[in-house]
């Protein structure tokens, strides 16, 4: 098993993690769109990788909650914020194009890590 840190001793790696936001004092996450109590859903930490070059150019895995595409989303959020947005609908330039409302609109946040062998993911 791999462990994760913030040193710079192993592989540059992009960690997704249900966005954490602050609502009424509540810490929340935005699943399937929905504001979910963190307490009733598990975190989640998916593994994205390894930073060959820059860390926003690393392909993202599907969203665990319904299979579509996350991308960035950072407008009125932390930088590194990413949304699922479904299926591209189009492309533009050899770019997907996707629908503002597509997608179950689970909310992550993107962070490079290092890649550690032996240990826990912490």
């Amino acid at each position: 098993m791999n462990r994760i840190e913030n040193n710079r001793d192993g592989l540059r790696t992009v960690i997704l993690r249900r966005l954490d936001l602050q609502v009424d004092g509540t810490l929340q996450y935005v699943v399937r769109g929905e504001y979910i109590d963190a307490d009733d859903i598990a975190d989640t930490e998916i593994i994205a990788g390894p930073v060959v070059t820059t860390w926003w150019d690393v392909p993202l895995p599907p969203c665990p909650d319904c299979g579509g595409d996350i991308i960035w989303y950072e407008a009125s959020y932390v930088p590194g914020t990413r949304k699922c947005m479904g299926a591209a609908i189009t492309a533009h330039d050899g770019m997907p194009a996707h629908n503002p409302d597509g997608g179950c609109g689970s909310m992550f946040s993107a962070e490079v890590c290092y890649m550690i062998e032996g240990g826990e993911t912490k």
